[in-house]
């Protein structure tokens, strides 16, 4: 990949993540600077994103697709969203 690409990707980064509630304040500039530290990734079906209770590491801004949460309850009982 050449320069052009990577500069091409983090700005297509950038213009996503402005438009996303998340980033809402932050100037063009600022997403940039955060585009540059995000990586692309596509996660297979089904894939474990996280699980609860663990301390988060990432932040995954879903481009296209959709994420099923489900919670456990204190009573072991589980709750689905999405």
């Amino acid at each position: 990949m050449g320069v052009i690409d990577i500069e091409s990707t983090v700005a297509e980064r950038a213009v996503l993540m402005c438009a996303s509630a998340l980033f809402t304040g932050l100037s063009k500039r600022e997403c940039m600077e955060i585009a540059m530290c995000a990586k692309a990734r596509t996660f297979a079906r089904d894939e474990l994103l996280f699980m609860q209770g663990q301390p988060v590491r990432n932040l995954v801004l879903i481009q296209s697709g959709s994420v099923k949460s489900t919670q456990i309850s204190s009573g072991g009982m589980k709750s689905s969203c999405g």
